[in-house]
């Protein structure tokens, strides 16, 4: 009884330790291969037992599929992550559906997957493309373009309207330039000249835009007969920032300072604004724009052209004159053909200290395309303003006319018609 207990010990201790050295084949042709466990003397006795027992699963689908050695895909890992460092995208590694359930997965690789922070250019979310792909893109065009480049040539004619509409947003400074000349002259008993001239500077560093403008008008006129000479300049500058707060409103903040303006009698007047301005129409063709802000003005009048009159020596000076006010304003340009627009442009401001007090400007044009760079224009202006000092003067000269003195006289009104020359860049 006791042999024979002892048999069955004996037994069962070589069939569990047949069993053991079967599993470590298994789990030794998993992870180092069957071509070197076939060649090693050792184990070659072992191998008739695999039919026996169930191997362990393979956490390597291409193991199983291709039947590459389990050595092969480790180097091949190995030399992955050499390549793609300790961490990379989870969506590259793995697919879309990466971020699920890790067990779903054909591979958990050993790197610390991530998923991307949105990138931020539109590009890529409508074509797809790599972001690494548009960087590469950027960087070359930034390198072949420089710091500073046209708005127009990258982003097309209307580059110039809200930023947050165009297709992209450079990192670059964009810029457009425009300029404006006009001449009229007259010769004869009345010997005249005038010139008119302007400049539009637009630069833009991806979200925020400046608007430059300076005009200056200068026109002589001159009576042979008395030899008699009036000269009528006037000089303006407009500066503003816009930043858009959406892709039909921006928050405008600037000035326009006005100086030495005959024509008003106007030595200097300086308007301060902030406020919005609105996408009211934005097509291919059509374009309006219209704002309102409110501003701060301050005007110093030129007394001295009556009071440097001897016949007008005891006019009364206008004190300079400052207060708050509402400013509106409105664009409009319309491509009635590929070489033909049509614009119109408004501007009203009305006093706050005074309801009686405000001025307006409107200025209507046509503008016809001869280059790619070159237009020639028409353009009509009216230049309204009721001010204090105008008031003044109509008062004075009333006045003098009800008492038989002799008067001039004073407009609210002045127009001008001029035709020239438009260069863009």
């Amino acid at each position: 009884m006791k042999k024979n207990v002892i048999r069955i010990i004996g037994c069962a201790s070589a069939l569990l330790l047949l069993n053991s050295v079967a599993f470590a084949d298994n789990n030794m042709v998993s992870h180092l291969g069957t071509t070197y466990l076939t060649e090693h003397p050792a184990l070659k006795s072992s191998l008739r037992w695999r039919s026996l027992f169930r191997s362990l699963p393979v956490d390597y689908e291409k193991l199983h599929n291709n039947g590459q050695t389990a050595l092969e895909i480790q180097e091949e890992k190995t030399q992955h992550q050499a390549e793609n460092g300790w961490i990379a995208s989870g969506k590259d590694r793995l697919g879309a559906s990466w971020s699920k359930n890790s067990r779903k997965n054909s591979s958990i690789p050993r790197q610390s997957l991530v998923r991307p922070l949105p990138v931020d250019y539109e590009k890529l979310h409508n074509n797809g493309q790599a972001a690494l792909e548009i960087q590469e893109e950027e960087t070359q065009h930034q390198a072949e373009n420089g710091w500073i480049a046209s708005g127009k040539d990258l982003l097309g004619a209307s580059w110039s309207k809200n930023p947050r509409k165009n297709s992209s947003i450079p990192r670059q400074f964009l810029y457009q330039f425009t300029a404006n000349y006009s001449y009229s002259g007259q010769d004869g008993n009345v010997v005249a000249d005038s010139h008119k001239a302007s400049a539009e500077l637009i630069l833009r560093k991806q979200l925020l835009t400046s608007v430059s403008k300076y005009s200056v008008s200068k026109k002589e006129t001159k009576k042979a007969l008395t030899g008699v000479s009036i000269n009528v300049d006037s000089e303006s500058f407009f500066q503003a920032l816009r930043y858009p707060l959406s892709d039909w409103a921006q928050i405008v903040g600037g000035g326009v300072w006005k100086i030495n303006d005959s024509a008003k009698y106007i030595d200097n007047r300086s308007n301060y604004f902030g406020g919005f301005l609105f996408d009211v129409v934005d097509r291919p063709n059509i374009a309006l724009t219209a704002g309102v802000f409110y501003g701060y003005s301050d005007v110093t009048y030129k007394n001295s052209i009556l009071t440097g009159k001897a016949m007008y020596a005891d006019f009364t000076p206008v004190d300079d004159y400052a207060s708050d006010n509402i400013y509106f304003k409105h664009a409009l340009r319309w491509n009635i053909t590929d070489t033909i627009t049509f614009t119109n442009e408004a501007d009203y401001v009305q006093l706050l200290k005074d309801s009686n007090y405000y001025f307006w400007l409107v200025k209507t044009g046509l503008e016809f395309k001869l280059s790619q760079h070159m237009s020639f224009t028409a353009s009509y202006t009216m230049d309204y303003d009721k001010n204090r000092f105008v008031e003044a003067v109509q008062n004075y000269f009333d006045a003098r006319r009800a008492a038989g003195q002799p008067a001039g006289d004073m407009e609210e009104l002045d127009t001008t018609l001029a035709v020239g020359i438009k260069i863009n860049f």
